[in-house]
């Protein structure tokens, strides 16, 4: 299996159930539920395609998270420490599965590096505009652009590029090959390090942000335009996990 692609993404939060219909009713998942060999799992459906799961009983602020491939777990949590971030614990084996571990970069951004168990197991990297629903995008925000590249180059062989966005700004990307698989966000002052998913918005941009409200949510920073790449918003469910929404543009239309 390659390193550097997204596979998984799981919800953290303390009530499943208080918070599913917010999902449902936002992006139109269906669930399904299965024993993994540590008790019951609920797992997200856009469409026909599993996209990520909800692990019950976590404590503390709820947040999102997602799974990484890499050949080796144990490599790459050594490799992780060796680069000044931070393991959360043992790797954590699920039978039949695969092997993960939680990890937080260096400005404490948390990601989880994953092992699957089957050796010859290879993940598509996501081609166009996403179905509404579907995963759309993966971004950390962090102080320091140019350091985080570097350690997630070093962790997961992404290729860094960068874009520039006008007035002096930049926006990096991570990639596998030519592919764009992440990007890099210059965190404002007093924005802490993270990881967010972006959503494909079912429906409209404003239709998703009014959903969200309606539903119990919270929009954290309201829709802006993103030039050649849609119209974006910022949201957190009823308990507060952070996300992101967004209505992309297909490339080359403007």
């Amino acid at each position: 299996m390659s390193k550097g692609y997204f596979v998984w993404n799981d919800l953290m939060t303390s009530d499943p159930a208080a918070v599913l219909p917010f999902y449902q009713g936002l992006l139109g998942w269906t669930t399904d539920t299965s024993d993994m060999g540590t008790g019951p799992y609920t797992m997200f459906k856009a469409g026909d395609k599993h996209i990520g799961g909800v692990t019950p009983g976590h404590q503390g602020q709820p947040y999102w998270v997602s799974y990484i491939s890499v050949d080796d777990v144990d490599a790459a949590c050594k490799q992780i420490e060796s680069l000044g971030g931070r393991i959360m614990g043992e790797p954590l084996d699920v039978p039949g599965v695969g092997t993960m571990a939680y990890a937080a970069d260096p400005n404490g951004a948390v990601f989880s590096p994953f092992q699957d168990s089957n050796p010859d197991y290879q993940p598509e990297l996501p081609q166009g505009v996403q179905p509404g629903g579907a995963i759309a995008w993966h971004e950390v925000t962090t102080p320091d652009q140019k350091a985080t590249d570097d350690f997630y180059a070093a962790v997961f062989n992404w290729d860094p590029i960068v874009w520039p966005m006008g007035e002096g700004n930049e926006y990096h990307g991570l990639r596998v090959g030519e592919t764009p698989v992440a990007g890099v966000f210059k965190a404002p002052d007093g924005v802490p390090a993270a990881w967010t998913i972006y959503f494909e918005a079912p429906g409209t941009i404003q239709q998703a942000a009014d959903d969200v409200r309606r539903l119990g949510g919270q929009v954290i920073k309201d829709i802006f335009t993103v030039e050649g790449t849609g119209d974006i918003a910022v949201v957190a469910d009823p308990a507060g996990a952070v996300f992101g929404i967004m209505k992309s543009i297909p490339m080359g239309d403007s």
